[in-house]
Order: structure tokens, then sequence, then C-alpha cells
């Protein structure tokens, strides 16, 4: 069925790119339909004009166009009765001295003056007395400015400006008079007089309809000033700022509260957290949310150019509206789409990237020498004595140096002594990070490409996108191919029904035939020796010792007949790999809104998901995994050469198929009278979501006639050269989950004199993994919140401080736990010998579960200096995370020593500020953007407390009561033994040697801090000069601590490397004054020495660090081009990762990449361009 569905991607791409063709065939139409023809109905007594305004932008979707000349405050009384635009337009302006007019979609309201010309109406003015005018439209302070309205009075000709403040328009009269206004500025009339290029600067308008910031719930769009929740927003400009192939990228380190950790990245974790950890055990990930749905695919899916902003929901009145799935926080993402009455508008986004190679040459490693005198130590105190003569004998051949290899030979006569020494000597010149360099590592380079086309009439809007990405990695053998295809269709047959779809379609191709070049890293961790070779001097592929491998002494001689070759050849390998995985993701969404009455409105959407991943990774004969695999278990039957396991390749496959939809029914109401605004929501939706897993391995495999050679399962073999017996692996299994929830929500805000906001939600949510009984299946959820403008109060007489407003709500989120359940649950599976079906137990029933609970409180106050010169945000939360669930000891008579259910508390608190400033105004402006985010967590309540000190040193540490969740221990370092060099720990307040160390308990440990950063943010300053503008941002981590990396004897003595602290190492009495690096122990101790000093406080260190994170410089070409079809075309620059400029340790560590290199510094170029 997988194999099938997967051939569905092709027909997905090839009917999505025909819809793309007939799509894009349609352009905008300028309406027929005179706007003034339009019903409206308002009335009202004594009430300001400009909510009678505001009531019409939304009756009609138009907007309103005038200077501060109208006082929007005086007072008018309606009618209740039916009446044109157009009507109503005049009641409202025949006495004022104001006239009116259409352009596209939008109201100029313009005062009447002796020398305006009378009808708005006019002909075309003669061709050979009109010229093409273009201009940029700039604030007082030399910003750019777009959106503004640019007409030519007395005629049906209008435009408005671009990004880059430019606008171009034909055919005006050289004596005519251009009308340019935008809200929040005074409306100018500009004198054409033959010129052909005009400079116009706006004055900001102290009467005006203010610009609303309208923030998304994924259920709702609020306007900021009713929110009293905590909203951060990530607008178009800022969104696009950096570069990268996808959107995780481009929204760190820009928004207060979200914080990303590279190092935290896994398959099930995209290193993103929103103020801290909210779980134990649970999911810790933010929810992602695309097109009002929980995004249940692979976020690198979505083509960062079709995203139009990102909002991000931290509390609980922000976030409950989505319930058990918003404990960690939301991410609430929304796509860009066409609008109704838009011109046909083309962009098209194109930049190339160039990334350095990851700088290995920085790691701290032992040289070459150090680990050769390392491993001649050892073979004269016999560490490799029993590779020599025991091994052999019981067919054990594991991998040893090479250094080894050479000493033992010379022990045998083999080769001489001064053979034994040259070749020895010509070892110390290796250096594998050279070979490295030149063979496994390059410059990555990565291809953006994105076109796309949007545009509307008064009665159906359209979008439309392309993108093509290309990526090179870093790692020769790695490259990634991602094809991109969106369309998004909006209607309204009528006033009253509106109906839009979308069709999404992704398709990925990965590659991955590369040599994980980490594994040859001399760090002790692997088990490559510094003196590595990939390369023979004649240029042919070196054998290379390999952990997966044999010794050369025994694979040099097994030379039996039937026997493939049994060297490992790294550069062999890198041109034998063949592994691809492809993807297809998509995604098709419905939606109907029908108006039942003014201010009220019913809502049905549907979004259906379908993912495929397609895994195939070939492993040819030629590869030492089947080389290996086919001679261990070849033998031989009297004259026969049996191979249980086949000549020919291996062919592993695994298939992953999605399945996910949604379902929501939802009624809105939002009404405004008088002094009173009130805006509601309830609805309710159901979602399901399938995965399944399909897994095998083919033997024999041909890639001819892709006929795979059967296999003998049952029975076992003898496995060369151990001599022990075993069954040919088997891999075919599937398996797979479902998930079922269903939700009711409402959503609730009133806001009186807009100064008085009280909001309030509340959601059901229900699934099939909690409670036996119907009501423990459910949980509720709610919020409430309340916010005050205090500037609009009648005593407030702050001048300097013209807006502040304090905001405060409380609620609850959720989270949830699929690894636990009401029911007892098992794994069903079919015993590959007999075929018989089997179970096994995962856990216990549970009935009393529930689900996990996060209580969150937020206090904020937004604030505003005049002239917004300063202004910004600072909230304070608390979170308490409640019924977590986790594991606690039972009485083993039960049938298990733990039993799952909700045994667990958190407490979080934290600080988020916001700031920006307008340093400088002018020719030249200084915009500068501060984020500080404070969060702090502990652990109230576990029951499974750890009495093992292991356990405190591994990846996960056991939660510790009144400790935070990522907790750092370590042994208390007590120094150096004067006598020996060997490390010493406290244990019950005594010294105790590394010998010892098994008599320390838990209690003797040290807590030293969090892993998370306490304190975090980013300073971005942005400066503008005309067309050119250049921004960087500079990011830091505070308040927490890392494990340095430094000499582990016990993995150099195994591993044939390690770090380069052995040369500070203890040799002499003394040395302990001033090094606390171990001496080189007794083989018999190594482990010891090096668990002991390797998890001691010593090796701890703060991981305060600022960085240099980005810079970014772009020019705008209108100017230059002068081209009428060209709106906007920008070139722009991006450098990312520039490095650190300041750290805490002093061992010129990055505490985010400790064992690895950092992420390499890549650079942009790109051009954007809008027709």
């Amino acid at each position: 069925m997988l194999q099938q569905l997967s051939h569905k991607g092709n027909w997905y791409l090839l009917a999505t790119l025909l819809l793309f063709a007939l799509h894009s065939s349609v352009t905008a139409q300028s309406s027929n339909n005179d706007p003034g023809t339009r019903t409206v109905s308002i009335s009202g007594s004594n009430v300001t004009l400009q909510s009678v305004l505001k009531n019409i932008e939304k009756q009609t979707g138009m907007r309103f166009n005038y200077g501060g000349e109208l006082d929007t405050r005086q007072r008018v009384s309606l009618k209740q009765e039916k009446r044109t635009l157009a009507q109503l337009l005049s009641e409202l302006f025949s006495k004022t001295g104001f006239s009116w007019r259409f352009m596209d979609n939008n109201i100029f309201l313009i005062k009447n003056s002796a020398n305006s010309r009378g009808s708005i109406n006019g002909q075309n003015p003669a061709a050979d007395s009109t010229i093409r005018v273009s201009g940029i439209i700039t604030s007082e302070s030399g910003q750019a400015l777009e959106g503004v309205s640019v007409g030519v009075i007395g005629t049906v000709y209008g435009t408005t400006s671009g990004k880059d403040g430019r606008f171009f328009l034909s055919n005006v009269n050289r004596e005519g008079t251009l009308l340019v206004s935008s809200i929040g500025y005074e409306m100018q009339r500009v004198p054409v007089n033959g010129r052909s290029q005009l400079a116009i600067k706006l004055i900001a308008s102290e009467n005006k309809l203010e610009a609303v910031e309208v923030l998304s719930t994924g259920y709702q769009n609020i306007p900021r000033e009713r929110a009293t929740g905590s909203f951060a927003q990530i607008d178009n400009e800022l969104y696009n700022r950096s570069i990268g192939p996808n959107v995780l990228d481009r929204i760190t380190d820009v928004t207060s509260g979200l914080v990303y950790q590279p190092g935290k990245v896994s398959a099930f974790n995209n290193g993103i957290t929103i103020r801290g950890v909210s779980t134990i055990n649970a999911n810790r990930t933010p929810l992602i949310v695309v097109d009002n749905f929980p995004f249940d695919g692979d976020i690198n899916n979505i083509n960062p150019n079709d995203i139009q902003s990102v909002t991000v929901l931290k509390d609980a009145a922000a976030a409950s509206i989505w319930g058990v799935r918003a404990g960690n926080g939301v991410i609430v993402i929304t796509t860009k789409r066409g609008r109704y009455n838009q011109q046909n508008t083309v962009q098209f986004n194109s930049n190339v990237t160039i990334g350095e190679k990851p700088d290995i040459n920085s790691l701290p490693l032992m040289k070459s020498t150090d680990v050769i005198e390392v491993q001649k130590y050892l073979y004269d105190n016999l560490y490799y004595d029993l590779n020599d003569w025991l091994f052999p004998l019981i067919g054990l051949y594991p991998t040893i140096p090479k250094v080894a290899e050479i000493l033992i030979a010379k022990k045998h006569g083999t080769i001489s002594d001064a053979e034994a020494e040259a070749q020895i000597n010509q070892l110390r010149n290796n250096n594998v990070l050279d070979d490295i360099n030149k063979h496994l590592l390059r410059n990555s380079i990565q291809q953006q490409y994105a076109l796309n086309m949007s545009g509307g009439t008064p009665t159906f809007s359209y979008y439309g996108s392309l993108g093509y990405d290309r990526f090179r990695g870093n790692e020769v053998g790695k490259s990634s191919d991602r094809i991109t295809v969106r369309l998004e269709n909006s209607y309204k047959p009528t006033n009253r029904i509106e109906l839009n779809g979308f069709v999404s379609y992704v398709q990925t191709e990965n590659k991955n035939n590369s040599i994980d070049y980490s594994g040859f890293i001399p760090n002790g961790r692997t088990f490559a020796s510094p003196y590595t070779k990939f390369q023979n001097p004649d240029g042919s592929s070196a054998n290379v010792p390999y952990i997966l491998g044999l010794r050369d002494a025994y694979v040099d001689t097994a030379s039996y007949p039937g026997l493939l070759d049994w060297h490992y050849r790294v550069l062999d390998e890198l041109h034998n790999a063949n592994n691809k995985n492809t993807q297809f993701d998509t995604r098709i969404g419905a939606g109907l809104k029908y108006n039942i009455l003014k201010g009220l409105n019913l809502e049905v959407k549907y979004q259906y998901q379908k993912a495929l991943s397609k895994s195939r990774n070939l492993h040819d004969q030629n590869t030492f995994f089947t080389r290996d695999l086919i001679n261990k278990y070849m033998n031989v039957s009297g004259a026969t050469t049996v191979y249980p396991v086949p000549l020919g390749a291996i062919l592993e496959s695994l298939d992953g198929e999605l399945t996910s939809w949604n379902a929501r029914a939802q009624a809105s109401y939002n009404q405004s009278w008088n002094n009173h605004d009130i805006v509601m929501i309830a609805g309710t939706e159901i979602r399901q979501t399938t995965n399944d897993f399909i897994q095998s391995r083919k033997y024999g495999y041909d890639l001819n006639t892709l006929i795979a050679k059967p296999v003998d399962y049952a029975n076992q073999y003898i496995i060369r050269p151990s001599g022990s017996t075993a069954s040919v692996p088997f891999l075919d299994f599937s398996t797979g989950t479902i998930s079922r929830y269903r939700s009711f929500y409402g959503n609730a805000a009133y806001t009186y004199n807009q100064k008085y906001t009280l909001s309030g939600s509340a959601r059901v949510d229900g699934s099939n993994f909690y409670g036996v009984d119907a009501n423990q299946r459910v949980v509720p959820l709610w919020s409430i919140g309340a916010s005050w403008d205090i500037s609009k109060e009648f005593f407030y007489r702050l001048e300097w401080l013209p807006y502040l407003r304090l905001r405060t709500t409380i609620g609850y989120n959720g989270n949830t736990n699929n690894s636990a359940s009401a029911y007892a649950t098992t794994t069903q599976s079919i015993y590959f010998l007999t075929g018989l079906t089997y179970g096994s137990l995962n856990g216990l029933p549970n009935s009393e579960l529930r689900w996990e609970k996060v209580r969150v409180a937020n206090f904020g106050l937004d604030f505003g200096t005049r002239n917004s010169r300063i202004s910004g945000s600072i909230e304070y939360y608390v979170k308490n995370s409640i019924d977590l669930i986790s594991a606690a000891r039972i009485d083993p008579t039960y049938g298990d020593m733990k039993f799952t259910g909700n045994n667990a508390s958190m407490k979080i608190k934290g600080v988020d500020l916001t700031l920006a400033s307008r340093n400088l105004v002018g020719k030249i402006t200084w915009t500068t953007n501060f984020l500080l985010s404070f969060n702090k967590d502990r652990v109230t309540e576990y029951n499974l407390n750890s009495t093992s000190i292991f356990d405190y040193f591994q990846d996960n540490v056991p939660p510790t009561v009144e400790k935070p969740l990522n907790s750092i221990w370590g042994f208390q370092w007590a120094g150096l033994d004067p006598q020996n060099g060997d490390a010493r720990i406290y244990a019950d307040s005594k010294v105790i040697n590394s010998a010892n160390f098994g008599s320390a308990q838990v209690k003797d440990l040290q807590y030293i801090g969090t892993s998370l950063p306490k304190y975090f943010g980013s300073i971005r300053n942005t400066f503008g000069w005309r067309a050119l503008a250049v921004s960087f941002n500079i990011t830091f981590r505070a308040g927490h601590y890392f494990r340095r990396p430094s000499i582990n004897y016990d993995q150099l003595f195994v591993n044939s490397g390690g770090h380069s602290d052995y040369s500070n190492r203890w040799q002499k009495t003394g040395d302990e004054l001033t090094t606390n690096v171990p001496a080189l122990p007794l083989t018999t101790n190594s482990y010891n020495v090096s668990y002991v000093y390797g998890n001691s406080t010593i090796l701890v260190e703060k991981a305060d660090h600022i960085r240099f994170q980005d810079l970014r410089i772009s020019y705008d070409l209108g100017n230059v081009l002068n081209q009428q079809r060209i709106k906007r075309l920008q070139l722009y620059f991006y450098v990312n990762n520039l490095g650190i400029i300041w750290r805490k340790n002093k061992y010129n560590l990055d505490p985010e990449y400790v064992n690895i290199p950092s992420v390499p510094r890549t650079a942009s170029l790109g051009v954007n361009l809008t027709l």
C-alpha cells in the first residue's frame, strides 16, 4: 500500500502543477461595479466620526485615506437604515468642506480648496501632454513608506508605494496634481509641474486612524490593543531579514521568550523552547500551527518564502485556545495569500548561500606523536598481549591500532627493529584531519528560488507560488533538492458567503552518501588514530582500521576460497554509498464562511494532510557492510561454498506514512457600538492522526532485475571467525499509532471605551489515551485576562509617556504524553523462527491517569514615549506544571517495578523585556531592538529519586526536587594526589582516590547549575541612509553551565585518540599546583581515573557568551532602474554565524558546540524583485 501511495506523489505534483498553470493564467481585473453602490447599514447617536469610519471599513473592506485636516473626534448621528456607500458619504461630508473619491480599494477624503478640480471622473488628458512620473515617499526621518496611496486628481489613475517607498505612474498630465495619503500622515497635494521624478516627504498626523497590528491565534485575528495575553509577532520584514531554508532558522533571536539550542536538536526535538520547559517526560517542543491547523509533518517541508508572518503565543490567554497541545507554547505561521481588489503582483526571490567547511582543526586533539608514545607505553605494559595470543585461539580479532600491529610484527620477527621504527616514524607525520578536510568535507552551497503571484478582484483572490531549493552539504555525498507548490483561492459569490481553498505540495529528495567524518575525529570517542590515512602514496584507497572490522593480521591472511575482500576503505565506501530518502507532503484545505447577521458568521474548515517518506539504503556488494555480513556467515559444506547471506546487494527500506485530518466548525461574533466592542468565538473540532512504518531488508538484491534471493532465517550458522552461531538477521517489521482528539472551545473579549478589556477562553479536550470513564478522557482548560489602557484616562498627564497599558492573565494550558495509558498496552509481534504471534506488556493500566496541565499567570506592561522614541513591554510570568506523567516505584508483586502516573510537578518563573528605540531620525536613521528574557525552573514533586551516582552523569539526568530539570552534577573535586597525580574527590567529607570512587553516594555529589540559559536575548541595530540599509544582530546567553571535554585515558587506551589536555597532565610532584589533569594511569585504573575526573566539578564551566550572530546589507535599486513595471528591486547580502565575541570560559570553547566544531560561517547574496 505504501509503495502505491508513494507513486501518487508524482500524480500530486503533476496535478498541482497543472492547477498552478491554469491558476497563473488568471489576472486581477478591475471591478466594473461602482463601489458607491455597495449597501451599508450604520446607525448611532452622538458617536465619533472615527468609529463610523471604522465601521464602514469593516463592512466594505475598503480603507479610508485622509490628512490631519479632518477631525475624526467630531460627533455625528445616523438613523438606522440601509444606504449606498455614496449616500452615506454624502450625508457625512456634505457640510464639512470635504469631498470624497474612490480609487482601487481606497476612499480618499479631500479638503476642498479654491484650486481643486471639480470632477473626480475626468477623462484622460491628451497623450501629448502626459508624462511618466516616478518618485520615492519617505517620512520626516527619511524612512521609506510602503503602502502610500498616490492618485492623480481629476482622473481614475492611481497606485501605491512599494516597500522601498517608490511609486510609478503613467499618463500623468504635465500640469496635473498628485494626491498622496497614508494612515497616520497628513494628506498632500503635489503639483507635477512637468517633473518626471519626485521626492515626497509626509508629515505625521496627530488626528488619525491608528494602524492596527493584528495578531493571529490560529482561530481568530485579534488587534493588539485588545489582546490581554502575551503575544510576540514576527512580521514579514523581520522574518525575511535572515536567510535560511526553513522556518525555524528565521525566527530565532528576534522575539523574546523563545530560545534555540542547536545542540539539543534531535529527531524528536527541534531545539526550540518558549519560556522554558514545562514537562518532564512528555513532548517538550512548541506546537506548530500552519494555516489555522496543527502541522504534523516535517517543518523543513514548508517553503519559508510562502510565510507572511509568525506569531508566538506564550501565556494561557494567548495559547489556551489550543488546549492540551499548548503547554510548551504555540508558534502560529500565517502563509501569504491574495487580497480582494489587489492588482496582480509577481514576486521573485533568489539567493545563493556559501558555507565554510566545519573547522575541525580548532578541536583540541592529541598529536600523532603523543598518541604513538601512549600506544608504545600500552604495548610495553602488555595491554595488547591478549590480542597477540589468547584472542586468536578463541576466534577473536578485534581491531587494534597500527602501532600495536607494527610492534607485534617486530616481536614475531616479521619485520626488523629498524623497519618497525621507520614505519612508526612515518606515522608521526600523518594527520587524519588533513584527509578528512581533503576527502570528506567541502564548502556547502544552498540555492533558493521562489516565485509567487497574487491578486484579486472584488469577489476573487488568488495566490500561487513555486519554490525550488538545492542544497549541497558540508559533507561530500550529502545533498538535497526540494520542490514546493502552493495554491490558495478565495471567492465571494455573494456578500454573505466566502469560499476558500488551498493545495500545498512538497517533494524533497535527500541523498546521504557521505561518510560521517565525526567517526574519524581522534577525540577518544571514536576508534580513529590521529595518524590514520585514507589514501596511499600511489593514490589508491588505503585500508583503514574500523571499529566494526577485524584486525589487519587476520584480514590480510583471510584468503579462504569464497571469502570476499574484508578490508575497510573510507574512499571506497564514499564511492559505493547509495542512500536516498524521498518525502512527499500534501496538504489540502477548504473553508466556507457564511455571514448570518451583521457581525455574526459561521465558518467551517477542513484540512487533510498526507506525508510519505521512502528511505532506500542500497548496500552494494562492494560496500564493507555487505562484504562483512556475507563473510561472517559463509561456510563450506564439503566442496561447496554456502552463503547463508547471499551474494549480491542488501537493500534496506523504511517507508513511513502520516495521515492527518482536522475538521472545525466555528461561530464568530464581532460587534461595535458607541463605546463598546465585543468579539466572541465558539466552536468544535475533531482531529485524527495516524503514523505507520514498514521496514524491510532484502538479501542478494539485483538492481537490474529488482529481485532478491530467499534467506533461511530459522537455522543457526557458524559465525566467522569467532565460531559462535547465529541466525541471519531478520529486519522486517511494521508498526503504527493512531491518535484521536475531540474538542469544544470558546473565546470572548469585551472592550469598553477603548480602554478596558476583559477576555476569557475555555476549551475541553478529549483523547483515546486517558481515563476509563468518559469524564476522565476529557480535560477542561481555561483562561481569563484583563487590560487597562491607563494613558487614555482623563487624569493621565505624562506627556513624555503618551502610551501606558497594563495587562494580566491567568489560566491553564495542557500537554500530552502518549507513553502512558488508562489501559494495559502491549506490543504484538511475530516470532520469525516459528511464525507465531506473541505479545509483550508495555505498561500497567492506570484508570486514574489524567492529562498534564500547566497553570500560567502573566503580568504585562506596555509603554511608549513621545514619538515612539522608546517603546516596549515588560512581562512577568509564573507557570505551575501539575499532574506531570512520570514513573514511581511500586511493590514488584504487582508485576512491575515501576508504575506510570501523574506523579510529578514543576514551577517556572521568568521575565520578558522588549525594547525598541529610534536613536536617529533624518537622512541617517538608526533603530535598536533589545530583547531580554529570564527563565528559571525547579522540580517541585518527583517520586522516583535515583540512588545511583551513575544516573547523574547520563544525558537525561534524573529530576531532583527543588532543582532545575536540566541539572548538572559533579564529584566534588579534591585536587590531584601529590604522590602519583591520581584524581581525588570528596566522599562523606573525606578525600578518596579514584580507585575508591564506588564508595561515593548521591549525597556526596555537588549540584552546580542548569544546562539551559537563565538569561538570553539579543540586540539588533538597523541603520539606514537613502536606499542603503545595514542591520546586525548580537545575541547572548547567560546563567547556565556546561561540562567541558578533557583527556579520557580509558577512551585513549581503547580508541586511540584523545584531548590535547594530555600535554598538561601531571608528571611529577609539584605539578598538582599548576594542573588538574591526572597523570597517565596504569591500564588497570584508567576507567576509574577517567570517570572521576571527567565527571568532577573541575570540568564544569560557565556557559555565558555573546555572539555576533549575523549581518545584513541591502540596497534598493528603484531609482537606478526607473522602470514602471518594477515595483521593487533589492539586492541583499547576509552573513550568519560570525562567531563569539566574548565568552566566560577561558578555554576558547563555544558552549553550544562543545564536542563538535561550531556551525560554519555562511554568506548569502540574493535579489528580491516585485512586479
